[in-house]
């Protein structure tokens, strides 16, 4: 029997595309995100680290992303999690609640590229599950409670994989090995990466244009 297929081809052309061009964008406001740090915000995102180990190893620039859609949206980001990290913890993303996205690598077509598709919540869009209700969703989900290390230890413990993660954004990123504080460590990598993410966009506007200049353009 006949089978139409020519539908369904364009409909994921015409997803592929969409995919593309929400990337795109989503990489110009991470960019600009990075771009526009400040002191306050780099203190406000350390101040969300020491409290959520699922973002301790991110990039500076997701971290910037994560502050920067938080923000827009008049959140001020304490702790954050992932939506099943947050019901390994007890808690439940509330109704309606939008997720900020995280770049994660993927390959499309054999090449390693970065699309906006984890997502992580504030505690301030979740609620405390009772004990009956979280045995349930434990149960429905598949997951494992997560007992988190004492509060009086959490902190130092965020802080000291934070530290590696950002030194190692630097040796293996940029080529550099860095020292100090949190806050120093954080700070440098932020300017290396605003610095790359300012010389890739120069380039690419550079090939832009001159691919602009070798094409005729057709006026029909």
């Amino acid at each position: 029997m006949y089978r139409n297929t020519t539908r369904p081809a364009a409909e994921r052309s015409a997803n592929a595309f969409l995919k593309a061009a929400e990337a795109r964008e989503a990489e110009q406001v991470a960019t600009a995100a990075l771009a526009a740090t400040t002191r306050t915000a780099q203190q406000t995102i350390l101040g969300f680290v020491v409290t959520s180990p699922a973002v301790t190893g991110y990039s500076a620039r997701n971290l910037h992303f994560i502050y920067h859609q938080f923000t827009r949206r008049g959140i001020e980001p304490t702790a954050l999690d992932t939506w099943a990290g947050w019901v390994q913890r007890g808690r439940v993303v509330m109704h309606d609640e939008k997720a900020a996205k995280v770049f994660v690598p993927k390959t499309i077509r054999g090449q390693r590229t970065f699309r906006p598709v984890g997502s992580v919540f504030d505690m301030s869009q979740t609620r405390q599950l009772d004990a009956a209700e979280w045995e349930d969703m434990l149960a429905s989900k598949r997951l494992d409670r997560v007992d988190l290390p004492d509060p009086r230890t959490l902190g130092a413990a965020c802080l000291g994989e934070f530290c590696d993660a950002m030194k190692a954004q630097a040796r293996d990123r940029f080529g550099i090995e860095i020292t100090g504080c949190a806050a120093e460590l954080f700070a440098t990598v932020t300017a290396l990466a605003n610095a790359a993410a300012s010389t890739t966009a120069a380039a690419s506007r550079l090939t832009s244009s001159a691919a602009s200049a070798e094409t005729p353009v057709d006026r029909f």
